[in-house]
């Protein structure tokens, strides 16, 4: 059930750290590392600390500083609010769970919470939730979230201080990855329909149980989306079919599909820069990626160093 809980998030800044020469990326080309101008808009990072403890940071590209918004949990997937003045994330706590509607993953419960961006009035929206990606409305009166109905990941939509979410699709498969668009007309979505790949979905907002648009052609897998600031383009992981995963961009109608990166066999989860021209992305393996940084037309192409601990989930607007 949603609740109206408060809690604590501490909040400080670490200082730069010294870079370690044996430190070096899986690239087909060497990042550089020269000064560069990047957007100064701070992006959200999640820090795998161990011990299943995950504390949420913001950083600005290329400052090697990070300072901390949600620390002593295992908080992950963060992204900001339209407007920059809150975070919501999902945290995994210990609980049974609630059948058909809470993560149960060996003790594991996921639950949905907003901050404010320095960290203060930590806020329980719902546990109702099966865990994955949480978006805001562009208003930011909302989320868009997944819970499970019959053993289904279904999309889900609750209005901020309200208790009970609305389902907003019933479809005998999956859903996964939502991300509202910045015009408000539509949720991208990712799902396998039978005998297709995986593939980038239109959901219509305006209402639910509405019929989806593909995107993605299904020549290759899809998944992750991540709008561009005006609405128009859609980032997204792309699985070749040499099992190497790409960050890809394509228009919100399913033209200009085009690699941005290639090579590195685990590239994924890329976020556009508010200025639209930059991606982040986590590069390597889940159990140890690392944050990178590239100019939408593919040059650029930088490690982010911001300290100790695995980074990933990089949210950039």
């Amino acid at each position: 059930l949603a609740a109206d809980k408060s809690g604590s998030a501490g909040t400080g800044a670490e200082p730069r750290p010294t870079p370690s020469a044996s430190r070096t990326p899986s690239a087909s080309a060497s990042p550089t590392r020269a000064a560069a101008a990047f957007p100064a808009d701070p992006m959200l990072i999640r820090v795998d600390l161990g011990d299943d403890r995950n504390d949420i940071y913001q950083t600005v590209p290329g400052s090697g500083v990070r300072t901390r918004v949600v620390s002593g949990a295992d908080d992950i997937l963060p992204k900001w609010s339209t407007d920059r003045r809150k975070v919501v994330f999902v945290r995994r706590t210990q609980g049974a769970g609630l059948p058909g509607v809470g993560e149960t993953l060996g003790a594991k419960q996921s639950q949905i919470w907003v901050v404010n961006a320095d960290g203060t009035n930590a806020q329980l929206v719902t546990d109702r939730t099966v865990g994955g990606r949480v978006t805001f409305s562009p208003d930011d009166s909302k989320l868009a979230f997944l819970g499970e109905v019959d053993g289904i990941r279904q999309l889900f939509v609750i209005t901020l201080g309200e208790r009970e979410p609305v389902q907003w699709t019933s479809s005998p498969d999956a859903v996964d990855d939502p991300a509202w668009s910045p015009t408000g007309d539509v949720i991208a979505i990712s799902s396998i329909r039978p005998g297709q790949k995986k593939r980038i979905y239109l959901v219509p907002a305006d209402r639910p149980g509405a019929p989806w648009r593909p995107v993605t052609s299904g020549k290759n897998i899809a998944a992750d989306p991540g709008w561009s600031p005006d609405g128009s383009r859609i980032a997204y992981t792309c699985r070749t079919p040499q099992y190497k995963t790409d960050i890809w961009v394509v228009n919100r109608d399913g033209t200009g599909d085009r690699a941005v990166t290639r090579g590195a066999p685990e590239d994924m989860d890329a976020s556009f820069s508010p200025d639209g021209s930059w991606l982040s992305f986590s590069r390597g393996p889940g159990a140890n990626p690392v944050i990178h940084i590239v100019r939408v037309n593919g040059s650029g192409l930088h490690r982010l160093d911001v300290g100790g601990g695995r980074t990933g989930h990089a949210s950039w607007s």
